[in-house]
């Protein structure tokens, strides 16, 4: 008899290892039709779980696109704060430039840092076209000493849509594989695996079978051993798959 896998309770890593060890124990059965078959569709899966993985280290890129986003949601605050400071200080020299700057943001969008990154880049880039290419409006820039704040947040706003659209170019070219929908389909072909040769070994049907019971069992006992242990210690946190 093999051994009763704890499935609910092992790790994505215990699944990875067992199924190579597996795998390679089915090899030198591959004239079997069944086993080839099962051999075969395991080493599929194991190829899905590596996809599925691949994506790990990009993730990098998503934390990237998110800093990039905060830093120009902060200096559209910094820019915003400051032009309503020179609202409220009220300059003579500076006429109703304030109002003018006050006025096309608040009509493209006062708090428009709490849109998507879509449309808050649609309504930045709105607002740099308005500013830019209406002269009433780049002066007010230049005389409430705004420039530099000013160059600082398109300046972010480029740097935002250049590790927006890297981000979306490296996730295009991956697989659309999940980790726990790759695991899952491992998880199934180990119970049909584990069924089958313990079938044909109650049935005598080879004795290769009894023997594959054995070393099935001995891959088994360190994970029986391992999942036990962790659940005599509650306070660690388990990496289990949910019940398929």
């Amino acid at each position: 008899m093999i051994k009763t896998l704890p499935y609910s309770h092992m790790r994505v890593d215990e699944y990875y290892t067992l199924s190579m060890q597996v795998v390679a124990l089915l090899k030198p059965h591959a004239e079997e039709a069944q086993l080839s078959v099962l051999h075969t569709s395991i080493a599929s899966a194991i190829s899905k779980v590596d996809q599925a993985f691949l994506k790990l280290p990009h993730k990098g890129l998503t934390l990237s696109v998110k800093e990039a986003d905060s830093k120009r949601d902060r200096l559209f605050k910094a820019f915003r704060y400051y032009v309503e400071s020179c609202l409220f200080r009220g300059k003579t020299e500076w006429g109703n430039t304030p109002e003018l700057l006050i006025e096309v943001i608040r009509l493209l969008g006062w708090t428009l840092y709490s849109d998507s990154y879509g449309k808050e880049t649609a309504r930045l880039n709105q607002l740099f076209n308005e500013i830019d290419t209406n002269p009433e409006l780049s002066e007010a820039i230049a005389t409430i000493a705004a420039t530099d704040l000013y160059n600082e947040l398109k300046e972010s706003q480029v740097n935002f849509e250049n590790v927006f659209k890297s981000r979306n170019e490296v996730n295009a070219t991956l697989p659309n594989v999940k980790t726990e929908d790759a695991v899952v389909e491992l998880r199934r072909l180990l119970q049909v695996l584990m069924k089958y040769v313990e079938s044909m070994a109650m049935m005598n049907a080879d004795p290769k079978y009894t023997g594959l019971c054995k070393e099935f069992n001995e891959l088994i006992a360190p994970i029986q051993a391992a999942v036990n242990t962790r659940k005599s210690k509650p306070e660690v946190a388990e990496e289990e798959l949910p019940q398929a």
